[in-house]
């Protein structure tokens, strides 16, 4: 391509629609990453209260189990029943975590995604520049043709 007011016109046209896609791009990015975070709290969440569920009916049980035995109150009946809540609790703290990690991936995904877009958007512009100072010979040239 030639270097003149034209081409450089053009090369800056193609610099400014590639900044403003890479800046579309990473707003759709974010907002596919808002989705997959609300989807993600949502699972943890659903999660979370099925481990509740699933404690409750496990501590009925023993309790149940203990009064059809007669031994409703006794010791080992409340320590069973309390074993079976503990350990919903516990698998509530992993999925918690779970969905911390999540988190922290789709936060670092988003700004690799920002990282690249300011990439190529700074790309577009050393190509512009490179063009210029490359040819920068032939546009003294042109200069000193058009204005003597």
């Amino acid at each position: 391509m030639g270097i003149d007011p034209i081409s450089i016109g053009i090369m800056a046209a193609g610099a400014l629609v590639q900044g403003y896609g890479a800046i579309k791009g990473a707003a759709a990015q974010k907002r596919m990453q808002r989705a997959e975070q609300s989807r993600a709290d949502m699972e943890a969440q659903n999660q979370r209260l099925e481990q509740v569920r699933q404690g409750r009916i496990a501590k009925a049980k023993a309790i149940q189990a203990g009064e059809n035995q007669g031994v409703g109150n006794s010791s080992s009946v409340t320590a069973g029943a309390n074993n079976a809540t503990g350990e919903a609790n516990s698998n509530i703290g992993y999925i918690n975590a779970q969905q911390d990690v999540g988190s922290q991936i789709r936060t670092a995904q988003g700004q690799m995604n920002d990282a690249q877009g300011i990439a190529s958007i700074g790309g577009a512009i050393t190509n512009i520049g490179g063009t210029v100072f490359e040819n920068d010979k032939y546009i003294s040239q042109k200069a000193k043709n058009i204005f003597g």
